[in-house]
């Protein structure tokens, strides 16, 4: 696309977060655009063809979003944040060690030790 300038125009995709508000229930939310999720324990990675255990939070919990949507995670935490998979060493502080070595946790508190609305 050309602007008047006869420049181009770079199309942007904004991206798409599945932000979630609570149904006051520790282990039910509802992402803002309708789709509910809840509390696993784990999750199956299809590409690697087994599961993954989900860090357990007191107030957060991390989930799978399969609404397909482009431009999402597709493992978030409730606090807004993405989920991703990290080794034993990342987690140390916040659960033993799994028998894979992996689990998967909220990217902010795992980084800052605090989920993206201040909790811990």
């Amino acid at each position: 696309m050309k602007s008047g300038n006869g420049k181009n125009k770079k199309s942007k995709i904004a991206p798409s977060f599945s932000v979630v508000r609570s149904l006051n229930d520790l282990g039910e939310a509802e992402t803002l655009d309708g789709y509910k999720v809840g509390r696993e324990d784990k999750i199956f990675i299809l590409k690697w063809g087994r599961f993954v255990i989900c860090a357990s939070y007191d107030n957060h919990f991390i989930y799978e979003d399969k609404s397909g949507k482009p431009n999402r995670w597709a493992h978030m935490c409730t606090c807004g944040s993405a989920a991703v998979i990290v080794g034993s060493n990342a987690y140390a502080g916040d659960a033993s060690p799994t028998d894979t070595g992996e689990l998967l946790v909220c990217l902010l508190h795992a980084q800052y030790g605090k989920h993206a609305d201040g909790s811990s």
